[in-house]
């Protein structure tokens, strides 16, 4: 029998997978019982006959490798866990992890477990169980019963403190000095085992949670340890099964609600980057689509709404909760009276769970595990009892013995009440981290720390909590992730504690709860770097808007990259206008008057075109550096792809500058020689000047191939006219270069000046 609910992120599309099950507490119980003769066998065949056994089946162990048992309809069965073994004959069935025989048993196992009751024994002293679970809280210290203030931190729990050790606290009581048992009765309550399994696109992992609930005060129990099971008795369902089972199960599923919300909305958060990201992808090329395409409007609708689905089918996060199993517990109680030296109270005692059930308030009727008892002997919640001294307990300012009435949800912890409000349903908030069952805490952690750039090493498993061994920037580093509780905070013990176990490394604290003032202090001392609740809080907050940060990042640095583009572009074209500038004003009427005058000028029109040709060389690089900097095709959003950071353009934009100075200098020195001469120097210096202007014009075009100014649209930032220009521009210098050639080729011989004067072109 199998009850089933489930809370789901979104639906999830993900193949088959193997199917785990585990024997319920019950059953577990009740093979223990039976199963003296096949102790000696191996795990699986014990856990076999065990489970035949629990059928009314009669079972042997023939060999060290096989079971024997024959069931009640006398048919017969054969086991082993030796695969040779197994291949002997086919009525021998194998046991392995993943084989069709085991998951037979298991799934049978589940089955039979499903429901059950049996009772348990006591298994403690109720006189010696109350002076051990129970102790006083040393006055001087107090912080586990201060009130909680609405903004204050909730408080650390100090080193001697009772509830460190798991024991209830009770300020006021003093030494024990008497106990007494009161009397004793038979309780009844209901343990519910559920299997929650989580899905993303990581894959799936199964957690059991066991959830105890009391049916006379309507409160939580503590599961039963399983070394309990062994001594205990089964019994027929109660005739008040069906009667306790519904609010059990209404009581489970609000427990479990905010820990299968906390983990969908946790896997959401890990992969919602890469979400967004993809689907931005989808969208823009949908968009570019509709811009080029000759599909219809229509048809390309439909292929985005189906890549859409499919894209959230991959991304999907489901968590669902199976009821795996239902038993029915009866349990001896006990009602004892302690007596200290300042006062007394009266425990009551799990004897079967060897428990001691919570303090009740006598203002608000809530439980807690520390307390204050006030001269009249009235047990007070620390958020009934505010006005106190660390003196004495005589000082609480008792709301019971003052007849103040008690507001109604009055005892609710401020964590609590700040959670109800969620400014974001999705967004993943330190309340979910609360909530988070250990292994999902386990899981953020390790996504946490990747997040921070560490490389995880391993994982070393201890019984307390998981030590993360990493490296962060290639120091190694140590992380602990204690949970004192979520009306506690972390606490100078805890950092003590953690740096002892660090042994001098560099060691980093991670916790939801708040760090109190006396564990930032230590952990200075230490050198151990808290990330507490607050921390954590602007952790989420930006880690909620990671894509749309990502965005923002992107399209600011596209436009400073775009910006620094612009710039350069406009000092090119600056650069190339001066340039031409110069040579046009390069003409002049002075006329060389002799011959050694006509020489001079010629060597120095000679040796400032070897200059230029230098510099247009270095010209043509920078213009090919200009065109590379930007892509060759279109972006998915149809824009011009900048591929030079701003930096690389400062750094091109300097060479620039340089290179214009140099031009300039050579260009304004032709530009200060004779402009007339004999022997053809007239004719040379001018097709010189036309061949360097036709050059920059050609630079000048080819610098207007590509208008950063208008990158948003691809088409219109590639200029087709400046390209075809900047070709004809090019031929023409070819031409100019050529006759500049031919009219020094004339001049040269002319002068004789025994010299070689290189030509230009």
């Amino acid at each position: 029998m199998k009850w089933l609910f489930k809370w789901r992120k979104k639906d999830a599309r993900e193949p088959d997978t193997p199917r785990s099950a585990a024997p319920s507490s019950s059953a577990a119980k009740r093979s223990s019982e039976r199963s003296g003769g096949i102790s000696a066998a191996s795990p699986l065949l014990q856990f076999a006959g065990e489970a035949l056994i629990l059928r009314g089946a009669r079972v042997r162990v023939e060999d060290a490798d096989l079971l024997f048992a024959v069931l009640p309809d006398g048919a017969t069965l054969r086991y082993t866990d030796f695969a040779p073994r197994a291949r002997e004959s086919q009525d021998i069935q194998l046991l392995a992890p993943g084989s069709a025989a085991l998951a037979d048993l298991l799934a049978e196992t589940a089955r039979h477990g499903a429901l059950g009751a049996f009772e348990l024994p006591a298994s403690a002293d109720p006189i010696e169980r109350a002076r051990t679970g129970c102790g006083d809280i040393p006055t001087a210290c107090g912080r586990c019963v201060a009130k909680n203030a609405e903004d204050a931190i909730p408080p650390a729990l100090c080193e001697v403190c009772p509830l460190r050790a798991g024991r209830l606290g009770v300020l006021g009581l003093g030494r024990i000095r008497d106990v007494r048992e009161v009397r004793r009765w038979q309780a009844q309550s209901v343990e519910l085992t559920f299997r929650v399994t989580y899905r993303d696109r990581h894959g799936r992992y199964d957690e059991w949670l066991r959830f105890g609930w009391d049916p006379m005060t309507g409160q939580p129990l503590p599961p039963i340890a399983l070394a309990s099971l062994a001594h205990a008795r089964v019994l027929p369902l109660p005739p008040t099964a069906r009667d306790l089972l519904a609010p059990a199960l209404a009581e489970a599923e609000r427990a479990l609600q905010p820990r299968q919300e906390a983990a969908a909305v946790f896997f959401a958060q890990r992969d919602n980057a890469e979400y967004q990201r993809q689907r931005d992808d989808l969208l823009t090329t949908a968009e570019r689509l509709r811009r080029e395409s000759d599909q219809a409007p229509d048809e390309i609708e439909r292929s985005l709404a189906m890549e859409l689905t499919r894209l959230g089918d991959v991304f999907a996060v489901g968590v669902d909760a199976e009821l795996e199993s239902a038993v029915f517990i009866t349990t001896p109680m006990a009602e004892v009276t302690v007596r200290g030296g300042s006062g007394s109270l009266t425990l009551h005692l799990d004897l079967g769970r060897d428990v001691v059930a919570p303090l009740a308030c006598a203002h608000c009727g809530q439980f807690t595990q520390a307390a204050v008892l006030c001269r009249q002997g009235h047990l007070l919640c620390p958020r009934c009892a505010p006005a106190r001294t660390t003196s004495a307990a005589a000082t609480v300012s008792c709301p019971v013995c003052e007849g103040i009435p008690a507001t109604p949800g009055s005892s609710a912890s401020p964590r609590s009440r700040r959670g109800k409000a969620r400014t974001e349903p999705d967004a993943l908030t330190v309340t979910h981290l609360d909530a988070m069952t250990d292994e999902t805490w386990r899981r953020f952690v390790g996504w946490y720390l990747e997040q921070q750039q560490c490389a995880i090493d391993r994982v070393e498993e201890r019984e307390s909590a998981p030590i993360w061994r990493l490296r962060a920037a290639g120091e190694p580093l140590i992380a602990l992730a204690p949970r004192p509780g979520i009306d506690r905070a972390l606490g100078d013990v805890e950092v003590r504690a953690a740096a002892a176990s660090a042994r001098g490394s560099a060691l980093w604290l991670i916790t939801s709860s708040p760090a109190a003032p006396e564990a930032h202090a230590t952990a200075k001392q230490f050198g151990v770097r808290i990330i507490d609740r607050a921390e954590m809080a602007r952790f989420l907050a930006t880690a909620s808007q990671a894509h749309t940060q990502q965005r923002i990042e992107a399209e600011r640095d596209t436009l400073a990259r775009i910006a620094a583009a612009t710039a350069l572009h406009t000092t090119l074209l600056d650069t190339f206008s001066a340039l031409e500038h110069m040579l046009a004003t390069a003409e002049n009427a002075d006329r060389v008057g002799s011959r050694s005058a006509l020489v001079a000028a010629a060597t120095r029109i000679e040796a400032d075109c070897q200059t230029a040709e230098r510099a247009f060389l270095a010209w043509d690089t920078i213009l090919a550096e200009w065109i590379a900097a930007f892509g060759e095709r279109e972006a998915r959003d149809g824009s011009l792809a900048v591929l030079l950071t701003p930096s690389a353009f400062d750094t091109l934009g300097a060479r620039i500058a340089h290179l214009r100075e140099a031009t300039l200098a050579a260009f304004a020195s032709i530009a200060a020689t004779p402009g007339d001469g004999e022997a053809g120097y007239a004719v040379w210096r001018k097709a010189v000047l036309e061949a360097f202007t036709a050059r920059c014009e050609s630079l000048r075009w080819r610098t207007q191939i590509i208008t950063p100014a208008q990158w948003r649209d691809f088409s219109a930032a590639h200029d087709t006219q400046a390209a075809a220009q900047s070709e004809s521009s090019a031929t023409s210098a070819r031409y100019a270069a050529g006759r500049a050639a031919k009219a020094y080729d004339d001049f040269a011989p002319r002068i004789r000046t025994g010299k070689a004067i290189a030509r230009h072109g």
